[in-house]
């Protein structure tokens, strides 16, 4: 007799669940896009090309270290506010930055403004 390992069925269900959850965004997703305004039908065009390129590009690595970020920002001498303050940008920003919560600092005026920064300082995560 096998004993089932009740992690696995637990992650198993979370899995079938959370493909429930992606049919059931996009059905809404159809069911609504002809109704939306042009500006918004862009929003989600460009929403969902982010996340087919997160999909497809779900192996390669994302070459930011945030804990390096930081350590140039404190190196500088700068808080948060101090460095968002000289890139035009909000200090939860700079956080977010630093904490990984935002994926993809090459798309925003803010973000390469920061990368900016961070080359100056010597770190170029992206070999721009």
């Amino acid at each position: 007799m096998t004993q089932t390992n009740p992690i696995n069925i637990a992650k198993e269900k979370l899995a079938e669940a959370q493909l429930g959850m992606i049919e059931a965004y996009l059905i809404q997703i159809k069911n609504s896009y002809k109704s939306l305004p042009e500006g918004k039908r862009k929003i989600v065009m460009y929403g969902l090309e982010r996340v087919v390129e997160a999909v497809e590009n779900k192996e390669e690595e994302n070459p930011f270290n945030s804990s390096e970020a930081k350590r140039v920002r404190k190196e500088a001498k700068l808080s948060q506010k101090k460095l968002a303050d000289n890139l035009d940008t909000s200090p939860q920003n700079i956080s977010r930055y630093e904490t990984g919560e935002i994926p993809s600092l090459k798309e925003g005026t803010s973000g390469r403004r920061y990368i900016e920064f961070l080359k100056e300082k010597g770190y170029d995560p992206f070999n721009i």
